[in-house]
């Protein structure tokens, strides 16, 4: 969590997984924050991003579970 506003998750791996996607979907819903992101620092000169935003349609899904 950064300033209380932004999650970051955080991976070193070879490539983002949509299950990584999901994850951070479920902890922005789950802590009511909006904007996450996923970072892949695995490759040297190079990172991996990809930016959040909870929407509604995020927020049904997560509590239908």
């Amino acid at each position: 969590m950064v300033e209380d506003l932004v999650i970051l998750e955080l991976k070193a791996v070879e490539a983002l997984h949509p299950n990584f996607v999901s994850q951070l979907i479920a902890y922005l819903a789950g802590t009511g924050k909006e904007v996450g992101f996923l970072l892949n620092c695995a490759h040297l000169g190079k990172l991996e991003y990809r930016r959040l935003v909870l929407t509604a349609e995020h927020q049904r899904k997560n509590n239908r579970g």
